[in-house]
């Protein structure tokens, strides 16, 4: 199932529940609660698009090993032509929601396909991290899985680094290596689409300074993994909104939520980075994350633009 319909894509969000918090109530489903649902179709219709006779061409890709097809916003680029297909790919889903959904699942699609084109850059501290990110890319590919991510320490005392709290917790850390991989525990910020996504990524941002090493963690696992709470903020429509009134609103919410571990174990095959504070800050820079979700954003970014120059008001005439 290389490239999924929208429908497939609720349908695996149905079979992996995942614990979802919001205004203080748990969520069982979020493919059917109010606040979710319109969310969740929104994606869906992105992903009916990608395997749509006008738009199957332009949005997947084989490779000449005959690998594939996949979504194209996993195509990693060599020439010029394959900038331009990504490209193309990327246009349709951003011109289908008015660039309205910022985190769509072509940008973390852009950000494994960064990663395993920069596999050696994780190889640094050994070459099992560079399997991993290679290997990891593939099963996110050869699945379509959509994929969210958490990169921000949530906002608690700025002037202390993580180690320096009073709860060494506060920000996401590891908490013991294991056998069978890291067991981690603390808060991390914000998965955009994080309860109603496939997959979770968590990676650190430039900055981190030297004794925060426990601090220091590359690595991605199912939304559905036991341990893992995804407490969201209070939505901008609770599935009420009139789609009349509000057609943007109605149809293109993103939940954001923080996510909190509790003794999440963390497998080997899923670490991708740990415990390297000079890695760490290295990684945005030499992993080439900006450089290609830059080229996604600007596809998106440009669809908004148009839709905001198609309904300003013309200029007044000048007399």
């Amino acid at each position: 199932m290389p490239v999924r319909s929208g429908a497939e894509f609720i349908d695996g969000l149905r079979r992996a529940p995942r614990e979802v918090w919001i205004a203080g109530r748990r969520i069982d489903d979020v493919t059917a609660d109010p606040v979710f649902a319109r969310p969740v179709k929104a994606v869906a219709m992105l992903y009916d698009l990608q395997v749509s006779a006008a738009h199957r061409d332009a949005m997947t890709h084989r490779d000449t090993d005959e690998t594939g097809p996949y979504g194209a916003s996993f195509l990693t680029p060599r020439s010029q032509a394959d900038l331009v297909k990504r490209r193309l790919s990327m246009k349709v889903w951003a011109e289908a929601s008015f660039g309205m959904l910022g985190r769509s699942p072509d940008f973390l699609n852009t950000t494994l396909m960064a990663w395993n084109d920069s596999a050696e850059f994780f190889g640094q501290r050994g070459a099992r991290f560079a399997g991993n990110v290679r290997n990891y890319y593939r099963y996110c590919r050869e699945r379509d899985l959509f994929a969210t991510h958490a990169i921000v320490n949530p906002q608690t005392d700025r002037s202390k680094a993580s180690h320096q709290h009073d709860d060494p917790f506060a920000h996401l850390g590891v908490v013991e290596e294991t056998k069978d991989g890291l067991i981690v525990r603390g808060a991390k910020m914000l998965a955009t689409h994080g309860p109603t996504a496939d997959e979770l990524l968590v990676y650190p941002q430039p900055g981190i300074r030297d004794g925060e090493e426990r601090h220091v963690l590359a690595f991605g696992i199912p939304c559905a993994t036991r341990g893992l709470r995804f407490i969201c903020r209070e939505p901008f429509d609770d599935g009420t909104q009139s789609a009349w009134d509000h057609p943007l609103g109605a149809r293109f919410e993103e939940p954001d939520a923080v996510c909190v571990f509790d003794d999440v174990l963390i497998p080997w095959d899923r670490v991708f980075l740990y415990g390297d504070v000079k890695m760490g800050n290295a990684m945005f820079a030499q992993a080439s994350i900006r450089n290609f979700t830059g080229h996604q954003t600007a596809v998106r970014g440009l669809a908004k633009c148009q839709l905001i120059a198609g309904i300003a008001p013309p200029a007044s005439p000048s007399r």
